[in-house]
């Protein structure tokens, strides 16, 4: 006996498609009522590196003359090194920051930011409140804002990363004893969450 291929109808197939495009846009909802996407937050970044690295007031503030801050996009290394390295990778501690501004509408919702690779030492700061330590430049991780988001005011958003040699973070040994560079910085893209307090939540924030 011979079976013919299911046939998909053609104007099923443009629905799904179009459906499918629809859901993936940044930013957007799929359905009202749903979460949108996360928002890529990858531009209008602030970046600085070998000044004082004890975290004060001035790195919350826009006019700061004693920080030649420079304005970047992610992904974004403190600086950029060779395949193969004649002299010594820079290491230290560098700052990224960011500003930004919240909807009252969105107050009601859980508000989050998703790094997708820091190296390699990662403290995060909103508002001058430093909110989590993250170690380990490999894997993603999540930093809930919600609760210390100002409304109608800028947000400041600060990132203090350290790649220097750490033995109990990986790779662990002494850059110079590797084969191979593990630069520093915001080396992946980040996204800004807003969720539905009712949500699935992500298998690697929930596992810590």
């Amino acid at each position: 006996m011979l079976f013919r291929p299911f046939a998909f109808p053609s104007r099923l197939l443009l629905a799904a498609l179009v459906a499918l495009i629809s859901c993936t846009q940044p930013g957007t909802s799929s359905s009202p009522g749903s979460s949108p996407l996360p928002l890529t937050f990858n531009a209008d970044w602030e970046f600085v590196r070998d000044v004082d690295t004890a975290v004060g007031p001035t790195f919350f503030a826009r006019n700061d003359p004693s920080k030649p801050w420079e304005t970047v996009a992610l992904p974004h290394t403190p600086r950029l090194e060779p395949v193969v390295t004649a002299g010594r990778q820079w290491q230290g501690t560098c700052f990224y920051r960011r500003f930004f501004r919240i909807s009252p509408a969105d107050t009601a919702r859980r508000v989050a930011i998703r790094f997708e690779g820091a190296m390699h030492e990662a403290d995060v700061y909103l508002n001058g409140r430093r909110l989590q330590r993250h170690q380990g430049g490999y894997l993603p991780f999540t930093v809930d804002l919600t609760p210390y988001l100002q409304v109608n005011a800028d947000n400041c958003l600060l990132v203090k990363l350290n790649n220097q040699d750490n033995p109990a973070i990986p790779p662990g040994k002494p850059l110079k004893d590797l084969d191979f560079n593990y630069y520093g910085g915001l080396y992946r893209p980040v996204q800004l969450l807003i969720q539905d307090r009712l949500r699935i939540t992500d298998a690697v924030e929930s596992g810590g």
